[in-house]
This record gives structure tokens, C-alpha cells and sequence, in this order.
């Protein structure tokens, strides 16, 4: 019979059994073999089902049909990528694909793992699925492992290969170790202050060389804020200014502006950004990425935190973190579990945690500009009343419209 995708296949008249004997479809493809068809079994796949001109690159083969596939069946360029859907154990329900195995085809360096097949998402990878198989892995988000435990990819990519994976919320992490050296490259492509299930780097990943791709933006003519933690002092850039925790009001925070000089690494800061600027670098020498919580001191019952290898969504909640947001504002993240918007802390930023009493559901930033911005005064005893200002010193006509962060009257605050 002729069916299920471009695969074409035969019945046994006993069993019902289904034996994939050939393919008609695109050259350099990914090709799916589900696991029944017709609701028999697919067991096996006959010599030259996958031999010409058309040949696919990967074959997605299920567990009932590896170990009865007949010599000759696959070109030899061709590789092959076992899995089985895995169930909970008590309900029966299913919990997803795990991929169980793959070999490569000659010539092969790289291979993408679907995020779903038949409809269900590849949620983990075996144990030696890749053994021994050197290319470039590249692993969908729908593949969730936890944080806390082992490098869930050991062996991934084997022992030249490297291993992407999508973390969600616009991150990708790629993992590739070379002699005693992990390579980490971190790059941020979108906004990832809400997402419900962006993942962390796992705490495997200790000692690294370290590249990492951030770009603030500022998509309008104001200024953005954003939070910052790294393991580096990033490059000096006129358009970004440093700040960090000064003191509380309520669901007030104050900030206070860090000379560069005075920046250090794995130090949490609030970073006010007036045009786009970059706080990434490639590293040349291996760092430590193994530090837990990094605080300052605690100022009016709160402490500016920051994490080198970001916080799930679960662990945020745990810490009582507040993250700051599009909107300026710092929200507290919490069990939102019956929903599905949910946050998480990315990699190398800065949140606050309130040390004492339960804490408001949102804190508001206002900046004391003593060291930073002060040329707004006409002089010691004359004060510009009801003025505002850029953070730049520029005045403008009357209260701003457009959102963004700018300096009201005496210069002493600076309100977003």
C-alpha cells in the first residue's frame, strides 16, 4: 500500500505488521517512520527503501522497526535517529519521545533534533544515544532537563561535536569541549522576561570559556533599563550607565550610579541604556560559572541579586525574586502554575529579593543622580522647579509623553 507521508509499504497478511519498503520524496529531507500505520505496527524496513537519487539526509526510525532493518536499506550518507514515546508509569499517559540512538551517515557533521514527531514532543535524550557519533547536535527547547543535575548532554556531539540548545525565551546555549576546556557560547536573540518554560544552563557547566552575545536596544528616543550580572567587566560604552541598590522606601527602590572604574565582575547591576549597546565578550581564558546567588549588601529590607546561570521558574519563586520588566517595573514571580504565562530569570542578570516581611507585588526604580547626572541646577540656592530632563541633561517641553526614564526638578531623582 501507498500512504502516511512519502513513505510506501507493505502489510503482513498474518500479522498486520508493516515493513517499510521504499520512499518517494525530496533529497537531503528529514523523514518520518511512525511508529504504527493503520494502527499496525511498523516492524521492519526492506533493502533500497532509502537508496537513490532522493535519498534523505535522516531517517527517523521507531524502536519497533531497528532491529529488523535489512542491509542495504539506507544510502550510505544517510543517518539514522532511533526514538520511542515513553509514558508516565502509573497513568499510562504520555510524557513525550525520547530519542534513543543515532548514526550518523558518512559526510555527516551536524543534525537537528525535531521538536516533535507524530505530533509529540522529543522530550529528553537517552543515555549513549550519540555515543560515539562526532556532529554538531543542535536540540529543541521541548527538550527539558533539570538544572541541578548532571550535563544533561554528556556525550552529545561526542568528542569533537558541539551541542546547541534552545533554552527558550530567546537564548540558545552551546556547549562543545575541547581537551580539558568546555566552550560556552551564550546568545541572546529576544526578550526573554516572560516565558513558561525557558530553561537554565544547567550546574554541570562550571568551568568555561565563555562567549557571550547580549545587545541592549533602545527601540525608541528613550532611554531602556535593563539588569546585568556577569562573570566579566564589560567593555566601557558611553551609551550605557551602571547602577546599583542605594536604599528602599516601600515599593520604592533607589539606585545610585557606578562610576566604570568602579565596576566589577559577578556583580549584580541596573543598567540604563540611551542607545543600543553590547555587554558581551568572548572570553580568552576559562571562568568559574559555578557561583550560586550573587548579593549585594541588604538596604532597606532588599538585596540587588544577581545569577550567572539564570533561575527557573520554580527556583524564582523560591527566592522570592522580583524581575524587572518591559514596563519598568519590578514584578514579583509568583506560582502561577494554573497558567500559562510564567517567568523566568535568564543567565547573567540581576533581580531583587525582599529580606524581611512579605514584600509588595511590584517595586518602582528612582535613581539618585548626586554622581550622575547634575548639571540641571542654575546654582546652589536656585532650583529648577516643575523642569524635565533627559538623562543627558537635556531639557524638554513640559512632562514627557513618550515612555522612558528622565530627571524631574532639582536633579535628585530619576523616574521611570
Amino acid at each position: 500500500g501507498e500512504g502516511t507521508s512519502k513513505l510506501i509499504y507493505a502489510e503482513d497478511e498474518t500479522t498486520g505488521d508493516v515493513t517499510i519498503t521504499g520512499y518517494e520524496g525530496t533529497a537531503g529531507s528529514t523523514v518520518e517512520i511512525p511508529s504504527t500505520i493503520g494502527g499496525n505496527d511498523v516492524t521492519g524496513i526492506s533493502s533500497g527503501a532509502f537508496i537513490g537519487d532522493d535519498a534523505p539526509a535522516t531517517v527517523l526510525v521507531p524502536e519497533s522497526a531497528k532491529n529488523n532493518v535489512e542491509n542495504g536499506a539506507f544510502e550510505n550518507t544517510t543517518g539514522q535517529m532511533t526514538y520511542q514515546e515513553t509514558t508516565d508509569q502509573e497513568t499510562g499517559a504520555s510524557t513525550g519521545i525520547e530519542i534513543t540512538g543515532y548514526t550518523a551517515g558518512d559526510g555527516q557533521t551536524s543534525v537537528e533534533i525535531p521538536a516533535e514527531i507524530g505530533g509529540t514532543p522529543v522530550t529528553t535524550i537517552g543515555d549513549d544515544a550519540f555515543a560515539g557519533q562526532d556532529v554538531d547536535v543542535t536540540v529543541p527547547e521541548t527538550v527539558v532537563s533539570d538544572p541541578a543535575t548532571d550535563d544533561p548532554f554528556a556525550g552529545v556531539g561526542g568528542s569533537t561535536g558541539t551541542v546547541t540548545h534552545d533554552l527558550g525565551g530567546g537564548v540558545t546555549m552551546t556547549t562543545k569541549t575541547e581537551s580539558t576546556t568546555k566552550m560556552l557560547t551564550v546568545i541572546e536573540s529576544g526578550n526573554s522576561a516572560d516565558c513558561a518554560n525557558a530553561q537554565r544552563i544547567p550546574d554541570a557547566v562550571t568551568e568555561v570559556q565563555l562567549t557571550y552575545q547580549r545587545t541592549l536596544t533602545v527601540p525608541g528616543s528613550t532611554s531602556e533599563m535593563y539588569t546585568i550580572c556577569l562573570p566579566y567587566v564589560p567593555d566601557a560604552d558611553d551609551n550605557l550607565k551602571y547602577y546599583t541598590l542605594s536604599d528602599a522606601d516601600g515599593e520604592t527602590l533607589s539606585f545610585v550610579e557606578v562610576p566604570y572604574s568602579n565596576l566589577a565582575a559577578n556583580k549584580p547591576y541596573l543598567v540604563v541604556a540611551s542607545s543600543d549597546g553590547s555587554v558581551g565578550k568572548a572570553m580568552t581564558s576559562p571562568i568559574n560559572m559555578g557561583a550560586a546567588t550573587i548579593s549585594s549588601s541588604a538596604l532597606g529590607g532588599y538585596q540587588l541579586c544577581g545569577t550567572l546561570l539564570g533561575m527557573t521558574h520554580a527556583e524564582a519563586v523560591a527566592a522570592g525574586a522580583y524581575i524587572l520588566q518591559d514596563d519598568g517595573v519590578w514584578h514579583k514571580v509568583t506560582d502561577e502554575s494554573e497558567t500559562t504565562q510564567k517567568a523566568y530569570i535568564p543567565p547573567f542578570r540581576a533581580y531583587i529579593v525582599k529580606t524581611s516581611g512579605g514584600g509588595n507585588a511590584r517595586l518602582y526604580s528612582e535613581f539618585d543622580t548626586s554622581t550622575g547626572v547634575n548639571t540641571i541646577r542654575a546654582n546652589e540656592d536656585e532650583t529648577i522647579n516643575n523642569d524635565w530632563y533627559t538623562l543627558d541633561g537635556r531639557k524638554i517641553n513640559g512632562k514627557p509623553t513618550v515612555k522612558g526614564i528622565y530627571i524631574k526638578e532639582n536633579g535628585e531623582k530619576v523616574v521611570k
